[in-house]
């Protein structure tokens, strides 16, 4: 069942990016805030799958005819092996301060990749101020685009390479349940897109102008949450704890362009 799963994702994700346009984005911060939280003390590393699509009509013509239009996916896994998180607790293993710290913050290095050809890094900074926390991330991408024929089918033919950042820029709030080990959560803000297209390719005529369309979106998230709680659990202070975030996110407006929005993720806190 596992090696099916690991197949399908594989395929699906491929999928999803070879037939359709490309998109570059900074990530979600929820996982983060529960990290900077310290909720779940211990975990030391962070581990994100997200699919994103974005699609709208990019520009008209002067009779109102749609001439450019975008229909975009990512999918994207994010793994953070660096953080720093404050103020330091007294035991970042067991069962102290199992209900997380007021005012804890965190600076998070995310490293990324999508497919086919996309990787880059991500610095992320939480700081919590009571129940709500305020978030910002800087993406960073090296992206290698490939292009389409007439039939908008993926070919390598044509491809273009682009080096892209995208900020995002909000906070939000999560109620924990500790005695259920559950949270629920909201966030919002406003992030930078990319969508590109390297162009179509002809057989008989030069390749057909492509389009790098980069806007601002505002958007909001709802979470929803579990950790170990291992108080409850009567578990010894030589364990660590984990925690899952499951996300979902939708953006609302644009600035310039009528573009929709939205990503599921799901990160694993160990």
């Amino acid at each position: 069942m596992r090696k099916f799963l690991i197949i399908f994702t594989i395929l699906f994700a491929v999928a999803t990016s070879s037939g359709s346009d490309d998109l570059a984005i900074a990530p979600n911060f929820a996982p983060h805030a529960l990290g900077a939280k310290q909720i779940a003390p211990g975990t030391s590393h962070k581990f994100t799958f997200s699919l994103t699509q974005s699609k709208g009509k990019l520009s008209k013509n002067e009779y109102g005819e749609v001439i450019d239009s975008a229909n975009t996916y990512d999918y994207r896994f994010n793994f953070t092996p660096f953080h720093i998180n404050w103020p330091k607790l007294e035991n970042t293993q067991g069962a102290e301060n199992w209900s997380g710290h007021t005012f804890g913050g965190g600076f998070f290095l995310d490293l990324h990749y999508s497919v086919l050809l996309k990787m880059g890094i991500t610095p992320t900074v939480v700081q919590w101020l009571g129940p709500v926390y305020l978030s910002a991330a800087y993406d960073l991408t090296f992206g290698h685009y490939f292009g389409t024929n007439e039939k908008k089918e993926f070919e390598t033919k044509h491809s273009e390479s682009k080096f892209t950042g995208a900020f995002n820029l909000g906070g939000g709030a999560i109620a924990f349940m500790n005695n259920l080990g559950i949270g629920f959560g909201a966030h919002g803000g406003i992030r930078q897109i990319h969508l590109i297209n390297t162009g179509i390719s002809k057989e008989h005529s030069p390749i057909a102008k492509g389009f790098h369309v980069n806007d601002k979106i505002f958007y909001y998230g709802l979470d929803i949450i579990s950790y170990s709680n291992l108080p409850l659990l009567n578990e010894t202070n030589s364990k660590s704890h984990f925690g899952m975030v499951n996300s979902f996110e939708m953006g609302v407006h644009s600035f310039n362009t009528p573009i929709v929005y939205w990503n599921i993720s799901l990160s694993f806190l160990l």
